[in-house]
């Protein structure tokens, strides 16, 4: 029997909180649990460095000093700081590994200063977003755009989305790999209960969480909302996120049954907002690639209803899953809200199905499908 050769795969991380920061350390389990040797960059201001630290140790993760969100001069002052005193650092902490891939599991304006440090095979990016968010500010799409470019092999987590990118970035299709959104546990794991929601047991409680953009469609929701309570008042709406909430605040002051959370939510105050009675995930996105609180709601057997739009319906195991309605159409929403309230059966239908499918979602089985796709193994020893 001849031993596999052991894969060295860096992650190059640069998110500081939120899904990326997950998404990330999930990655990084995956790849573990397959056998590969995982080191990373991580952030000093990473909401879960520790975690790293205990996920892969200090010999094989590199922390930079990161600058201050929203602060231009404090950028320049980092980025500097990287290039005259932490690029060497990292080669010098790297330099005796000859990695077989660097995994950007997210853009970072830092991924190809890091990426110069070190030795690797290829890179490997995750498109987030092959079609740019309405609302999107320009530069950064450009610079998300150039990191794709850039790339050896492209990761999608929407297969319908291949051919886009292929077209869009030149990308060659047998360089374009699917591997679905994984499973988000690490918010279970990490929740704090003693920051749950008084949710009434009487009522059905619709969510919303994620940041506050104008793709997302919170203006959509507030009209089902208003729709929906000049019949009943059974239901409660909860939106939290970090974001401008100006130009909603008013429609959501007139839906008596409405809580708004407006700051950034800490990871062990997630799992709250979707543990409780009669929870229902609301994903009115006005278009969308994919969402990354449909697998949150997926560990805690949450019944969904979502936007058809992008590849939200096949991130819901191609509309098997949850309850779809016309990205835009707020009476349609009102009409699916009204529905799952009106049926337990199907509310429970609902969290079996969820409960079915997340397991072929777990990340050793991700992991794997990606490392057979980039030809790293193809599953023997």
């Amino acid at each position: 029997m001849v031993k596999r050769k052991k894969i060295k795969i860096f992650i190059n991380q640069q998110a500081r909180d939120g899904a990326g920061t997950v998404l990330a350390i999930e990655w990084a389990r995956g790849f573990k649990a397959n056998g590969c040797d995982v080191y990373a960059t991580v952030p000093d201001t990473a909401t879960n460095l520790d975690e790293w630290l205990d996920e892969i140790g200090s010999d094989k993760l590199f922390i930079i000093k990161d600058y201050k969100d929203k602060n231009k001069w404090d950028f320049v002052i980092k980025t500097m700081y990287l290039f005259f005193v932490d690029q060497w650092r990292i080669r010098k902490k790297f330099r005796m590994i000859k990695f077989d891939f660097s995994f950007r599991t997210l853009y970072g304006h830092w991924n190809s200063i890091v990426e110069r440090c070190i030795k690797k095979e290829k890179i490997v990016s995750i498109c987030h977003d092959p079609i740019s968010h309405s609302g999107e500010k320009g530069y950064f799409a450009k610079a998300v755009r150039k990191s794709i470019i850039d790339s050896d092999d492209v990761v999608v987590l929407t297969k319908s989305f291949i051919p886009l990118v292929n077209k869009n970035y030149n990308i060659p299709i047998e360089k374009i790999h699917f591997v679905p959104h994984g499973r988000m546990s690490s918010y279970v794991k990490c929740q704090d209960d003693r920051y749950k929601i008084d949710y009434s047991k009487d009522k059905y409680n619709f969510v919303f969480f994620g940041r506050i953009e104008k793709y997302k469609g919170l203006h959509v929701l507030a009209e089902a909302g208003k729709i929906l309570q000049e019949k009943r008042t059974d239901f409660t709406i909860v939106v939290a996120g970090n974001g401008d909430f100006t130009e909603y605040e008013k429609e959501y002051s007139e839906i008596k049954n409405s809580k708004v959370i407006n700051r950034f939510i800490p990871d062990q105050e997630v799992g709250c907002l979707f543990s409780g009675p009669n929870i229902i995930a609301i994903i009115p996105y006005l278009d969308a690639t994919q969402s990354g609180v449909i697998p949150i709601a997926y560990e805690y057997e949450t019944p969904i209803i979502a936007s058809n739009t992008g590849g939200l319906k096949e991130q819901l195991d191609n509309g098997k899953i949850g309850l779809l309605f016309e990205a835009g159409n707020a009476a349609e929403l009102a009409q699916k809200m009204e529905y799952i309230m009106d049926n337990k059966d199907e509310f429970n239908r609902q969290a079996e199905l969820i409960r079915t499918f997340r397991e072929s979602l777990n990340w050793d089985i991700l992991a794997k499908k990606l490392l057979n796709d980039l030809n790293f193994y193809k599953g023997n020893n």
